[in-house]
């Protein structure tokens, strides 16, 4: 099997933070050429991305999913950034690693995931506010 431990879509255990919503709602978003995504490279831009484990059922992903009957526990494939982005919208928007995330991935640019990777370790070491934003990257509130 390849490591791709160094690939900038990819770290911890071969994957990027989960994103998180305002509400509470919480999904895997992934791509890189070992996902369901498109094109399905570790390079980006990306129209596609792989969505796995939301915390609950979420309708706008419903027609991408892997198995129906177990929405928390299946993986969306090639799932449209747009339809990722109402996602989040839908959910009240995301805090700043999730819109790194989105970022990176729209643009494909490895130097925002790497953003992305570093909030998320300053925010598990309790160094970073959570700061959240709606789809439009309008602030929304910051908390400890």
């Amino acid at each position: 099997m390849e490591d791709d431990s160094q690939s900038p879509l990819t770290w911890g255990a071969n994957r990027v933070p989960e994103i998180h919503c305002v509400d509470g709602f919480t999904m895997s978003v992934q791509a890189s050429s070992g996902h369901y995504c498109s094109p399905r490279s570790d390079e980006g831009p990306y129209t596609s991305v792989e969505v796995g484990f939301p915390n609950r059922e979420e309708p706008l992903l419903m027609r991408y999913a892997g198995d129906e009957t177990c929405p928390t526990e299946t993986v969306y494939g090639w799932v449209p950034l747009e339809v990722v982005q109402a996602v989040v919208e839908s959910h009240g928007g995301t805090d700043i690693v999730g819109q790194t995330i989105l970022r990176g991935l729209a643009e494909g640019c490895g130097a925002a995931l790497d953003e992305a990777r570093e909030y998320h370790e300053r925010a598990l070491r309790g160094e970073l506010l959570s700061e959240m934003f709606d789809s439009d990257d309008n602030y929304i509130k910051s908390e400890g």
